[in-house]
């Protein structure tokens, strides 16, 4: 999946993620005077510790160690395969996906890649996480499953998961693909200027293992990672779905 397609796709979805958290605006500005700024900053630093354990000075930056993936307990130790950094260690996160995801935000793009049609949701778990399933956007074909067996990752159709989403840097702690299992689309509604029908689809995942790979965006998968099953189907519904059951 091109980079620059999914993480178009992540921003928008943060910027909607941290306007939930309260970070939005409608607050006042408050514009603060940098002389009498200064110094009070200076004072801060000043009073604050230098970077202590867990922290430590990577390169010129201080770094958690504890929980940062790409410095997991030192500054040379990155966490692979879906692994996520906790208490200084990699090691595999526990993962629930709800049956029936409640999206925060969710949304569609057919343009972003080419032949492709593209569902993202996010919601809040224990941590926020995403769903990314891809289509093949000239396949309306319902209620025929297909088989997801971890060739092609990336090219649709495709079922990603993204664990325990950074809404600053929109980008997951982890990244899965599903591997193994079906995936069945039950509805689409395909996008049309005249009418202004909105494109969406629903889908429903059975039996999915996922496995870890390296970046939801161009995944590689990383033989000995990170697994995980699905409890049971999973249904998943992106953009529009009213349009008539034939889907057209």
């Amino acid at each position: 999946m091109p980079t620059r397609a999914l993480s178009s796709l992540l921003c928008g979805l943060g910027c909607v993620l941290v306007a939930a958290c309260g970070g939005g605006g409608g607050d006042p500005i408050v514009v603060v005077d940098a002389s009498i700024d200064a110094p009070i900053d200076a004072a801060i630093d000043a009073a604050l510790p230098a970077c202590s354990a867990p922290r430590m000075m990577c390169g010129a930056e201080c770094v958690d160690t504890s929980s940062n993936e790409q410095a997991c307990g030192d500054c040379t130790t990155t966490c692979t395969g879906g692994q996520v950094c906790s208490n200084s260690a990699c090691g595999c996160p526990t993962v629930t996906i709800p049956a029936a995801p409640s999206f925060l935000q969710q949304m569609v793009s057919s343009t972003l890649l080419p032949g492709a049609t593209i569902g993202l949701g996010g919601y809040f778990g224990a941590t926020i996480d995403a769903l990314v399933v891809g289509r093949v956007t000239a396949d309306t074909t319902v209620d025929v499953p297909v088989t997801l067996d971890g060739t092609n990752l990336g090219t649709p159709p495709f079922v990603a998961f993204g664990y325990d989403l950074d809404i600053n840097t929109q980008t997951p702690a982890a990244a899965f693909y599903a591997t193994a299992g079906t995936l069945t689309f039950t509805k689409i509604c395909l996008a049309d200027a005249a009418t202004g029908q909105t494109a969406g689809f629903t889908a429903v995942l059975r039996d999915a293992t996922f496995a870890g790979v390296e970046g939801l965006m161009n995944p590689v998968l990383t033989p000995g990672g990170c697994t995980f099953q699905a409890a049971g189907p999973i249904t998943m519904t992106f953009g529009n779905v009213t349009c008539p059951a034939a889907g057209q």
